[in-house]
């Protein structure tokens, strides 16, 4: 066989692709092909291609066109085209542009290169001439012959297809969903947040008449909160109970999706019949993050049956994994925060030291949780306080060693060295990034005159109660106070900046205490 070099041009990249594949396996043939009608025209420019193997249905440029600069390029180029489509006034025009032969979709391999075979034969004898258009023609009736069974043919392919373009665009839904959830999810750090968000994700994409997740610790399993959707309000109850038997327990343990038709007839309600209406349909989702379920969706509706589709449930399964990562980000970074906040809270007491003032910290930190908390303030505050409380004088760690050390009153220089403390503190926290609130108050416990017109609660407390602590005790101030004396010596240091309210409080929880 005659040694060739040939171009395949469709705009279909499969079909170019396995084209091309099937004539390189003639060894005398090199081949080459692109999707791209303009690329081919620079490629015809580069090389002496032989022959050229175009489709005529192109987006970018019709085959007949591509023909007629093909040739311009390379006067001696044969051509055949492909179609989808018989047609014998489109086959004479091919003929006038230097098509050679013209093939009709769906073709055998054997059909193929036969034509090939023509066209370099044809090449080696000289160029066509008109007369090739009655061949073309004659053609066109043997093949106008074999349309209906070519329909059929080309039908089931377009089945195919069909099938094919639905499952991609399922596909690509699908990612949209995960790509939306991911985004709105970035940079969640509470799990319980992300558990409310997760929700009204989890609605939106999945209507139903009730919708729940349950946070999972795996070893042993068992539920540690539960997140439902009630009035239109999130609400998240923190609650343990081992999960030893049951669906909860089976979607655990295999990491994958499940569906209960009908509730009223289950066996496997144990775990959730406490939480979900018995009746309608159940659909489970897990949800995963570091190959690990750290929760499980509960979407239930009143039909039972087929209430959930195929496609809802890879939605829902979409819209799922990425609340499970983010649910396993959150808890990874909680537990290493949880960690650094152990080790400060160590520093915090090696900064109070040793004598009258060892355990300043802590007792900082229990007067002030008894104080905002009878003035009121919701836990969240409380929490924050505490926080501030327990680290604010990690500072002094960063004080020179003798000035740490050194006992009874400071002159005015060293108590001025003493109270930056506070402002190396913040220095130290506010890069971590996860004290935020607290960081601020630890930085301004001993400045009122910073707090402003209207100074936080929080700020008040803590100042007070840090002041109160240090004066009761023998410490840089000088020997410790009588209960009345240091109320009245913090009174007098911060004037008016702390409430008269807040020192009436103040006052109560610290005899309290005593």
């Amino acid at each position: 066989m005659a040694e060739a070099r040939i171009l395949v041009v469709d705009d279909e990249a499969d079909v170019c692709e396995l084209v091309a594949d099937w004539l390189a396996e003639e060894a005398e043939w090199t081949v080459d092909y692109t999707t791209e009608p303009l690329r081919a025209l620079e490629q015809i420019g580069q090389a002496s291609y032989d022959l050229m193997v175009t489709d005529l249905r192109m987006p970018q440029m019709h085959g007949l066109d591509l023909a007629r600069q093909a040739r311009s390029l390379r006067p001696g180029l044969s051509v055949i085209g492909i179609t989808g489509f018989a047609s014998l006034d489109s086959s004479v025009d091919a003929l006038r542009q230097g098509f050679v032969d013209y093939i009709q979709k769906p073709f055998r391999v054997d059909d193929l290169r036969a034509a090939v075979c023509r066209a370099l034969s044809q090449r080696a004898q000289g160029e066509p001439g008109e007369a090739a258009a009655d061949e073309v023609t004659h053609d066109n009736a043997v093949l106008a012959a074999a349309n209906e069974d070519l329909s059929k043919r080309l039908e089931l392919v377009s089945r195919e297809l069909t099938t094919m373009q639905q499952r991609l665009a399922g596909q690509v839904a699908n990612l949209e969903i995960r790509c939306e959830a991911a985004d709105q999810l970035d940079g969640q750090r509470d799990p319980q947040q992300i558990l409310g968000m997760g929700l009204v994700m989890l609605r939106r994409q999945l209507p139903a008449d009730e919708h729940a997740i349950v946070l999972i610790q795996k070893q042993p399993p068992q539920m540690t909160a539960l997140a439902t959707i009630e009035n239109d309000e999130i609400v998240i109850r923190r609650q343990q109970q081992n999960l030893e038997r049951g669906v909860l327990r089976a979607v655990i343990k295999r990491g994958m999706p499940a569906l209960i038709e009908d509730l009223s007839d289950s066996p496997l309600l144990g775990d959730v019949e406490h939480w979900i209406e018995l009746h309608g349909s159940l659909l489970l989702v897990p949800l995963i993050g570091n190959s690990r379920t750290q929760a499980i969706a509960m979407v239930r509706r009143q039909d039972t049956g087929t209430a959930f589709s195929v496609v809802e449930t890879r939605r829902a399964m979409a819209v799922c994994a990425e609340i499970g990562k983010a649910i396993e980000i959150a808890k990874t970074i909680g537990h290493q925060q949880t960690e650094v906040f152990e080790f400060l809270k160590q520093m915090a007491d090696s900064a109070d030291g040793e004598g009258p003032m060892s355990g300043h910290s802590r007792r900082v930190t229990l007067l002030v949780r008894d104080m905002a908390r009878r003035l009121g303030l919701d836990e969240g505050r409380v929490q924050n306080l505490e926080v501030a409380a327990r680290l604010h004088d990690i500072g002094k760690t960063l004080l020179p060693v003798d000035l740490r050390g050194r006992r009874g009153r400071l002159n005015e220089q060293d108590m001025r060295l003493w109270q930056t403390h506070a402002e190396r503190a913040w220095a130290m926290l506010e890069p971590l990034g996860f004290l935020d609130d607290a960081v601020d108050l630890i930085r301004y416990h001993h400045n009122p005159e910073l707090w402003g017109d209207d100074p936080a609660a929080e700020q008040q407390i803590l100042a007070a109660c840090e002041a109160y602590d240090e004066l009761t005790h023998d410490g840089v101030h000088g020997a410790g106070l009588a209960h009345d004396d240091a109320m009245a010596a913090v009174k007098a240091l911060f004037d008016d900046s702390v409430g008269a309210d807040m020192l009436e409080c103040l006052s109560h929880c610290a005899a309290f205490s005593q």
